[in-house]
């Protein structure tokens, strides 16, 4: 697990990454709505959710998963 977190920054980068590429256009495709359930959880865990806001990733969260 302690590995995971480590990894967890540069996984975000890629998801951004593929953010910046395929996701989040102006219409919401299938990817966009399986990748926003994640990262919402991810926001979710309390010492996860810092490393997670203000990135792209935070933002399809938002758009996709509205409170």
């Amino acid at each position: 697990m302690a590995a995971d977190l480590r990894a967890l920054p540069g996984m975000l980068d890629t998801i951004d990454g593929y953010i910046a590429a395929v996701l989040n256009g102006p219409d919401l495709n299938a990817a966009d709505f399986q990748t926003a359930p994640l990262i919402a959880a991810l926001m979710g865990i309390s010492n996860l959710n810092d490393q997670v806001a203000g990135r792209p990733a935070a933002a399809l969260a938002g758009r996709v998963l509205p409170r």
